[in-house]
C-alpha cells in the first residue's frame, strides 16, 4: 500500500523492488495507492502529508477485504494511520520508508526504512565533517513534501542554516542558484550574495531531483555537488553521461535504497507469512554512499549484484 501512484518518484522504486520480490517467491502482488486523480487540498498538520496517510487508511481496508496473505505498507508519522492499522489484527505486516520509532509504535512486525529525511539527515552530517561553508539544497516541488523532509534533514544533519530552493523546473533553479552567487551568467539586474559572505572553503549544492546533470552544468567550477537518491537509483544517475564537460564536481550520493527497503519487506513478510514465524525485526537501512567512480563500475553489473 503506497500513498501515491507508483509511477510517481519516490514509489516507482519502492513497487519495483516489491513486484521483484514477488516474482521471485511466486507470490501474486497487488500495488494499492491514492488516485492519481484525487483532488483534495493537502494539509500542513506539523508537516505531516495528509493526503497521502488518507490513501493508505482507505486503501487498507480495501486491502483486508481480500484477506491478504500478508501487507506491506508504506508510513511516515503514527497519529494519522493509528486506528487503520488497528485493524489488521493478526495479518502478518510490514512497514517501509518510514523511522523505526513509528513501525514500532503501529505495532509492525518487520520494518525497512530509510526515508527522505534520514537520506538528507547522513549527507548533511558527512557535509559538516568534509568541512562544508555553505550549503543549498535543491527540491522539487512535489505533493507528497517529499523533497521538503530531504532538504529538512540535510539541514538537522549540517547543524547550520541551509538555503532551501523548491522549484518546478530546471530554470528556475538556474535562477536561484544565481541569486545565491553559485550559478553562471548571473544578471546584473538580480542581487547575490554579498562579497563579505563569500565561502571560504567549499560551497556544497544538494540535489533531490533528477535534475543533477542539467544543474551542474549551470554552475561556478568551484562549486562542489552531492545528491540526495531517494527517487532514482544512485548509480544510475552519477553513471550517466553528462551533457557538458564543464560543470561543478560532483562528490558523491547517499542513496536511501528504496528498491532494497521493498524488496527485503515483501520477502521477509512472505516468508513469516508461509512458515508462520513471529519474529520482529524493525531496521533502519544503513545510509549508502556512492561516488561518480563507484556508479561507473556499478552500473553494468547492478542486476547480479543487488
Amino acid at each position: 500500500i503506497l500513498p501515491y501512484e507508483p509511477t510517481t518518484r519516490p514509489w516507482s522504486l519502492y513497487a519495483q523492488g516489491a513486484r521483484r520480490a514477488a516474482e521471485e517467491l511466486k507470490a501474486r502482488l497487488k500495488i494499492r495507492f491514492g488516485a492519481p486523480d484525487e483532488r483534495r487540498p493537502l494539509s500542513a498538520l506539523g508537516g505531516v502529508d495528509m493526503k497521502g496517510h488518507r490513501a493508505i487508511a482507505e486503501n487498507l481496508d480495501a486491502a483486508l477485504a481480500l484477506s491478504p496473505a500478508a501487507l506491506i505498507i508504506a508510513i511516515e508519522d503514527e497519529q494519522p494511520l493509528r486506528e487503520s492499522f488497528a485493524r489488521i489484527g493478526s495479518t502478518p505486516a510490514a512497514t517501509i520508508h518510514g523511522r523505526n520509532e513509528v513501525a514500532r509504535a503501529l505495532g509492525a512486525r518487520l520494518h525497512y526504512g530509510l526515508g527522505a529525511y534520514w537520506a538528507g539527515h547522513a549527507a548533511g552530517r558527512r557535509l559538516q565533517r568534509e568541512g562544508a561553508r555553505r550549503v543549498s539544497c535543491i527540491g522539487e516541488v512535489d505533493e507528497s513534501l517529499t523533497s521538503a523532509r530531504a532538504c529538512q534533514g540535510l539541514a538537522d544533519g549540517f547543524g547550520e542554516a541551509v538555503a532551501f530552493l523548491s522549484v518546478r523546473s530546471v530554470a528556475q533553479a538556474q535562477l536561484g542558484l544565481r541569486r545565491l552567487g553559485l550559478g553562471l551568467g548571473l544578471d546584473s539586474s538580480v542581487e547575490s550574495l554579498d562579497s563579505a559572505s563569500a565561502v571560504e572553503a567549499r560551497d556544497v549544492v544538494v540535489v533531490s531531483s533528477g535534475w543533477l546533470g542539467a544543474i551542474r552544468s549551470g554552475l561556478r567550477e568551484d562549486v562542489s555537488m552531492a545528491y540526495l537518491s531517494y527517487d532514482r537509483a544512485a548509480h544510475e544517475v552519477l553513471s550517466a553521461p553528462s551533457e557538458s564537460t564543464s560543470g561543478a564536481e560532483v562528490l558523491w550520493a547517499v542513496d536511501a535504497q528504496p528498491w532494497l527497503q521493498a524488496y527485503l519487506a515483501v520477502t521477509g513478510v512472505l516468508l513469516q507469512a508461509r512458515y508462520r514465524l513471529e519474529t520482529r525485526a524493525l531496521t533502519r537501512m544503513p545510509e549508502v554512499f556512492i561516488t561518480p567512480q563507484e556508479a561507473r563500475k556499478i552500473a553494468p553489473r547492478v542486476d547480479k549484484s543487488r
